[in-house]
């Protein structure tokens, strides 16, 4: 009787979770020759601020992931606009930064977007 537990930060759907239970089923079946009927499989979803990694809380590193792409962004932005005064290259691009509450546009703005 195979029992498999997943811990993961919250934020997964519940269709997520189908397809994760499912898939860790199939897997056990296809590689170990375990029967679906004996499988049992328990997720556990985890605030982020009760999960550590890379030396700090999962919270504040994406945080600190999000700050840097956003510097890195800024740092394009102004590169490119600084190019494009002396050649007719303009910037055409979109940075969106995932699970985050701004968004970087190619007009060099951040609008709040509440996810």
């Amino acid at each position: 009787m195979p029992y498999v537990n997943i811990q993961i930060t919250k934020g997964a759907t519940r269709q997520q979770k189908v397809e994760l239970v499912k898939e860790v089923t199939d897997s056990l079946v296809r590689v170990l020759g375990k029967k679906p009927e004996h499988t049992h499989i328990v997720i556990q979803e985890i605030e982020e601020e009760n999960w550590g990694f890379s030396g700090m809380l999962t919270d504040e590193w994406k945080k600190q992931q999000t700050e840097s792409l956003l510097r890195l962004s800024l740092l394009y932005t102004s590169a490119a606009l600084n190019l494009s005064r002396f050649t007719s290259f303009q910037p055409r691009w979109t940075l969106v930064i995932i699970n985050t509450r701004y968004r970087r546009t190619s007009l060099g703005e951040s609008r709040y977007v509440g996810f």
